[in-house]
């Protein structure tokens, strides 16, 4: 069961990110939309992984962290990207 949970949840993630990084290249004239995808991709991967450790009880500060240095990182990337 644990199994099949972990696969709802990855393939749920990963369709997530399929559709923003469609929409980000889709809306390649707007500034606004590119910006707002900028944003909501890196979030939504931060909450994501933080809810996720949370209810697996593996959730610590070093996670917490980490999640939210790549978080930023990918912000950064993306948003670099878009002004290109």
């Amino acid at each position: 069961m644990r199994d099949l949970r972990h696969l709802f949840e990855f393939t749920f993630i990963g369709l997530y990110f399929g559709i923003l990084i469609y929409f980000f290249s889709y809306f390649t004239f707007s500034e606004a939309h590119k910006f707002l995808f900028s944003i909501s991709l890196p979030l939504f991967y931060f909450l994501w992984g933080v809810i996720h450790h949370f209810f697996e009880d593996r959730l610590t500060r070093e996670v917490f962290f980490e999640y939210l240095s790549i978080s930023i990182f990918i912000f950064i990337i993306l948003f670099t990207a878009s002004s290109l």
